[in-house]
């Protein structure tokens, strides 16, 4: 949020709060002014840079969620959890280990 807050003080915006009608966590879409389809407050400058912000920032998110995945997952010694799904299943008859020990 401090890199909204820096975005928006030079286009004009609300700060930390982000879009000021965007409702409540559980409000419908069509029950806010920010994403009602006609006529909604996403349409207009600062609803446009909030939603390119926050898909930017989205992205990035999924992009250090991935980095850490594949770091996790491609470095030895990786969790026994992991490991037992890529091991061949055992033959006919054995028992199987439960997962991780």
């Amino acid at each position: 949020m401090p890199a909204l807050l820096g975005l928006t003080r030079g286009a004009g915006g609300r700060g930390l709060g982000g879009p000021h009608d965007c409702g409540h966590y559980n409000a419908a879409a069509w029950e806010t002014g920010f994403f009602v389809s006609q006529g909604g407050s996403w349409d207009s400058e600062y609803g446009r840079f909030f939603l390119g912000w926050y898909s930017g920032a989205l992205l990035a998110h999924g992009d250090r969620v991935l980095a850490a995945a594949a770091e996790a997952l491609g470095r030895r010694g990786r969790p026994r959890r992991a490991r037992a799904v890529t091991e061949v299943p055992p033959a006919s008859g054995e028992q199987t280990p439960p997962c991780g020990l």
